[in-house]
């Protein structure tokens, strides 16, 4: 059986041993021989090489009855930057935070920390299964920087699981939004600011221009677009000639997305033009929208369990990324479920302990469910 106690003094562990984005490899080997203990072999692929990281992507591969569909149960190792090395978390009422300092890190080590649980449940028992892979990426918070140098071509899996949402256990995302990513770079012209201000050619200036132009937000029903970065100058008395802008789109229409982007490109331009400066810029689709019926595997599973455990069941549309959107594009039928944590990426953050215990309790029925 799943216990409660236990899950609550692995992630107590978890949450103390830093891993922000790049940096896993110690939470990776705490991973390694949790899953050695359970006889589960895991390889490290090279991603870490390849994004500037000291980790790479976990796989493991569990065997089971061919009769049934593969499934793949993920979670991501890293965590937002916390601001400080250590977290420092505490149990209040059966709810865990951290300090109030830094996030908690629940986004993802409740995920980490259920799966193993419900791992170790199902080789203990010995109990039957389909085949599992289970995956746990690096650099999610990065874009999903770990999941898109995964080799999805080793995965035979029918259905996915991506652990990594917030809200109540029981709640699956069934539509995610495409992703581009913005960045351009005002190109303009240097002057003393006191002495020659006509000589010069204010990047800044054109980047508010075309900031101030440009459609943000909510766009429309299914498209969101921002721009979250904006830096240039050299110092206060000096016309500044370059300025960087870092932005986004997202979408569920690939058409709204690429007006989208197309108008902010033009806010760009013209601003610059019209200002006597020039700009370099890419656009990069960071990853593809993805979608699941609700007749699809992974969904029909999702429903039964619930049903069986007394969970309330939930789909609903996200406008954020998941690894799913990797998964999803190499074929597999995938959701992203809740994990039963609140307020990710602040300090606010926290979960229950009786959610990470459901949230054990589903993947194993999850496992133990027949199509």
């Amino acid at each position: 059986m799943i216990d409660l106690q236990r899950i609550a003094k692995e992630l107590q562990e978890f949450i103390r041993i830093p891993s922000s984005s790049l940096h896993e490899k110690r939470f990776a080997q705490r991973v390694k021989r949790a899953l050695a203990t359970l006889g589960i072999r895991c390889r490290e692929d090279n991603a870490g090489k390849k994004i500037g990281g000291d980790c790479g992507n976990l796989f493991a591969r569990i065997p089971g009855d061919r009769g049934r569909p593969t499934l793949l149960l993920s979670a991501h190792l890293d965590t937002v930057e916390t601001g400080k090395e250590v977290i420092s978390p505490r149990i209040r009422n059966g709810v865990i935070r951290s300090s109030g300092e830094t996030v908690l890190g629940a986004d993802d080590k409740a995920a980490v920390a259920a799966l193993l649980e419900a791992l170790r449940v199902l080789r203990k028992g010995e109990l039957p299964h389909p085949p599992l892979e289970i995956v746990f990426t690096v650099a999610e918070e990065l874009g999903l920087q770990g999941a898109k140098q995964f080799d999805c071509r080793r995965l035979k899996a029918k259905a996915g699981f991506v652990f990594d949402a917030f809200g109540p256990v029981g709640g699956i995302i069934t539509k995610a939004p495409a992703y581009d990513s913005i960045d351009a770079t005002i190109l303009g012209r240097a002057a003393h600011a006191g002495a020659s201000p006509e000589e010069g050619a204010s990047a800044i200036r054109m980047a508010g221009r075309a900031i101030s132009r440009m459609r943000l937000g909510r766009v429309n029903k299914q498209t969101t677009a921002n721009i979250g970065l904006i830096s240039g100058g050299t110092a206060r008395n000096v016309i500044p000639d370059r300025c960087s802008l870092k932005g986004e789109a997202r979408s569920h229409s690939s058409a709204s997305l690429r007006r989208q982007v197309q108008h902010m490109l033009e806010c760009i331009h013209e601003a610059a033009a019209a200002g006597g400066g020039s700009i370099e810029v890419e656009v990069e689709r960071e990853f593809e929208a993805c979608r699941v019926t609700m007749n699809s595997l992974p969904v029909r599973l999702a429903r039964r369990v619930c049903r069986k455990l007394s969970l309330p069941f939930e789909t609903r549309t996200s406008g954020g990324g998941a690894d799913t959107a990797i998964f999803a594009a190499a074929g597999i039928p995938c959701v992203t479920a809740n994990v039963g944590y609140e307020n990710p990426h602040s300090v606010r953050e926290c979960i229950s302990l009786d959610q990470v215990r459901l949230l054990a309790e589903f993947i194993l029925a999850l496992v133990l469910e027949k199509p």
